[in-house]
């Protein structure tokens, strides 16, 4: 196993870095502290299954097909900056660029989560285990918090990938694509994450303990149960309670 070099900069907690490479402006909302003067090796292996994607397959499995900037998190306390990163949804892998080490598949037991900057928006992605489960999972996986304004932590989704093969006559000639499955979970009155769709069927039997001031904070607010957002800020609500 070889490691992947990263430089780090040290500065206060919530507090942010002058340099360039660091991007003020996209790291200000993150609760990570950011280090400074030093080189962190990250463990890694490199993967020549990721040196490019299988031209038979329509789409991909990744994030995006273009390497985006973003930030490991390690220890869920220290945030360092990639300037080449990307996620395999299908295989569940965190996936580094270097130029002298070329691709990496990161491996570190420090690496808690991670940011990933698609355009104008931070996608955070936290390592969640059995345990933050009220139905327990038998595997560790990583799931996507999904940030609004509040910048909570009651709405986590998965997205998995898979190859989607046509079977039917009309489609012989077809190619096979990816295609992408999302889970969704809320978290309970117990800090336990349920799973749920987004609807409102299925979110009231989640928070069935106080199902009476959801139902009516929903009517009152026009909550939309297959928005993301509007389920959000229905939680914020609920966690009040």
């Amino acid at each position: 196993m070889k490691k992947l070099l990263i430089i780090f900069t040290l500065i206060p907690l919530f507090s942010f870095a002058q340099e360039n490479i660091f991007k003020p402006e996209v790291s200000k909302d993150l609760p990570f502290r950011f280090i400074e003067g030093g080189v962190m090796n990250i463990e890694g292996s490199p993967s020549s299954m990721y040196s490019k994607e299988n031209s038979e397959i329509k789409g991909t499995k990744y994030f995006d097909e273009e390497w985006k900037e973003g930030y490991l998190i390690l220890n869920d306390s220290l945030s360092v900056f990639q300037d080449k990163i990307n996620y395999d949804f299908e295989e569940g892998n965190v996936i580094l660029k270097s130029k002298s080490l070329g691709i990496y598949k990161a491996e570190d037991n420090r690496i808690t989560g991670f940011v990933i900057i698609d355009y104008d928006k931070r996608r955070y992605f936290k390592k969640l285990s059995k345990n933050d489960f009220e139905k327990p999972s038998s595997l560790t996986n990583f799931y996507e918090v999904v940030i609004t304004p509040t910048k909570t932590n009651y709405l986590i989704k998965q997205t998995k990938k898979f190859i989607f093969r046509p079977t039917q006559a009309s489609f012989h000639n077809a190619k096979k694509e990816y295609k992408e499955r999302i889970k969704y979970f809320i978290k309970n009155s117990n800090n336990k994450y349920v799973k749920v769709e987004l609807t409102k069927k299925s979110i009231l039997k989640a928070l069935k303990d106080k199902k009476e001031q959801i139902v009516i904070y929903a009517n009152k607010n026009k909550t939309n149960f297959h928005r993301e957002r509007d389920v959000v800020r229905l939680l914020d609500y609920y966690h009040t309670l």
